[in-house]
């Protein structure tokens, strides 16, 4: 090697890069139930997709005769400081090359699944007449609850 010669090593630098770059776009997860027609039950009770029942359970009806039950906006608010440092700390790992940004994006959208059916699963108040934890009967509404990665701008917010 000439004595005027250098190396370039790549210590990952690019690939650091490559993710922060990603983050420009605002990536975000969506978390609920799907609107796809992958409601397999939606025949029962008297047609009602899962999406309807989300509706009446979170914000209950007009009349009054079914209360609000939130489930969804209750697991959010309820988990936020946990949700925030998890975000803060696969931020830190994105930086530092330990992470990409679709990994982290998949961490937070389990862990707002998994809040949301934690939340049904520990029980909704008011309880239902009949006894019973709401929306338990089968496990299907409660498995419906999934998310989706947007990158790259694709999506609403």
């Amino acid at each position: 090697m000439a004595q005027n010669e250098t190396t370039s090593k790549d210590l990952g630098y690019d690939n650091i890069l490559k993710e922060l770059k990603k983050l420009e776009s605002n990536p975000f997860v969506k978390v609920g139930l799907p609107q796809d027609g992958a409601d397999t039950n939606a025949s029962r009770e008297g047609g009602f997709t899962n999406l309807d029942i989300a509706m009446v359970q979170e914000f209950g009806t007009e009349d009054g005769s079914i209360p609000e039950r939130s489930h969804v906006r209750a697991a959010f608010d309820e988990n936020k400081k946990k949700l925030n440092k998890l975000t803060d700390v696969l931020a830190g790992k994105i930086m530092d090359g330990k992470e990409t940004v679709e990994n982290a994006l998949n961490k937070i959208g389990i862990l707002k699944v998994s809040n949301i059916q934690k939340k049904i699963r520990t029980g909704l108040t008011p309880a239902v007449k009949r006894g019973g934890t709401p929306l338990l009967n089968t496990g299907q509404y409660v498995g419906s609850f999934t998310y989706t990665k947007v990158m790259n701008g694709e999506g609403e917010q």
